[in-house]
């Protein structure tokens, strides 16, 4: 599991658990296997196609609209804690930072 923040995640339950309020939260597997990959990189950028093409095995227009609707949703399940950020860095990808 990961410790991002306030939160604790679990990748193979696709569990986010917000530590201060108790709050357990089952996110949709897609989600958890992007917020894992983010946390793998510990801060590193990860490439928006080697994400793309790790998990739908594709890198088509149609994914990518996937994955941003991902990533915002991911951003909304983890805006408990405004040190958390997945931050999109312009044509290149895309990491996780937790101040």
């Amino acid at each position: 599991s990961y410790t991002i923040g306030e939160y604790q995640f679990t990748p193979e339950s696709a569990t986010l658990l917000h530590k201060p309020t108790g709050e357990s939260t089952l996110i949709p597997r897609r989600e958890a296997d992007i917020l894992q990959l983010l946390c793998k990189g510990s801060g590193s950028i990860i490439p928006t196609q080697n994400i793309l093409l790790s998990l739908w095995g594709d890198d088509d227009f149609f994914n990518a609209r996937s994955f941003q609707v991902f990533i915002t949703r991911l951003r909304r399940s983890l805006s408990k804690d405004p040190r958390i950020r997945i931050v999109n860095v312009r044509g290149t990808g895309y990491k996780l930072i937790s101040e």
